[in-house]
């Protein structure tokens, strides 16, 4: 997992756009909980 907050920071200080570090992250926390639903519920 990354840390969102040097992510964050250097969006702000390179003038991106902070939606794709938040819609980055979000996306990447969904798809660890998924990951880990699939491996604990399915034994997938």
């Amino acid at each position: 997992m990354t840390n969102i907050s040097t992510n964050l920071m250097s969006a702000l200080l390179n003038n991106e756009s902070i939606d794709e570090v938040f819609r980055s992250e979000l996306e990447n926390a969904v798809n660890e909980v998924l990951s880990t639903e699939l491996t604990a519920f399915l034994n997938y």
